[in-house]
């Protein structure tokens, strides 16, 4: 299943799940976007915040096993932290470099490489895990709505929930009229 740029439009709109998901706060984002650096470094989204003291934040949505991950997304880190802070700002005395920290969602514990330990700067969440705690937290959490086809066991349990999630997505007041707008294409076209 193609998640990533469903996710980065989700989460690209709705930051505040991706921080509600991974149990943390992130900043308050001035863009959020898919990113490309250049020379070929790619990540899933950056959310590059409006305060100058508040970290971008470097999100990867991984949904197989994969042991580069964690390396993919340090050189993304480390890409982004260059971007935003000059070479010129770098050698003045006085200068705060802006932060960039990075995240990665796993779907599930089985896609999580042996070896973490050697990336202590990247933090990560499993979407199962988060959305059913959350499902129990907040039964009529949007994102759980949106995100349950992805994680479910199986179609059946999709099915049978399929239409409370709908409702939720329809008439939660939590959601905005541009996230209804959004959301049904981002899960469509997954």
């Amino acid at each position: 299943m193609e998640t990533d740029r469903a996710f980065a439009e989700i989460f690209g709109h709705r930051p505040d799940w991706l921080a509600l998901i991974a149990g943390r706060e992130f900043p308050l984002a001035v863009s959020a976007h898919p990113k490309v650096f250049k020379p070929k470094v790619e990540c899933d989204l950056v959310l590059e915040s409006s305060g100058l003291l508040e970290p971008h934040v470097v999100c990867e949505f991984q949904f197989y096993h994969d042991h580069s991950i964690f390396p993919r997304t340090e050189i993304a880190r480390l890409s982004q932290w260059r971007r935003i802070n000059s070479a010129e700002d770098c050698r003045k005395r006085d200068y705060l470099p802006r932060r960039v920290e990075a995240f990665v969602l796993f779907g599930d514990r089985g896609h999580l490489p042996t070896a973490t330990d050697r990336f202590p700067q990247i933090h990560h969440a499993f979407l199962g895990e988060r959305l059913a705690e959350l499902e129990q937290e907040v039964p009529d959490c949007p994102v759980v709505a949106l995100l349950r086809p992805v994680v479910a066991d199986s179609d059946t349990e999709v099915e049978t929930k399929a239409p409370l999630d709908y409702l939720v997505l329809r008439d939660h007041s939590a959601l905005e009229p541009e996230d209804r707008l959004c959301f049904p294409r981002s899960t469509c076209n997954s």
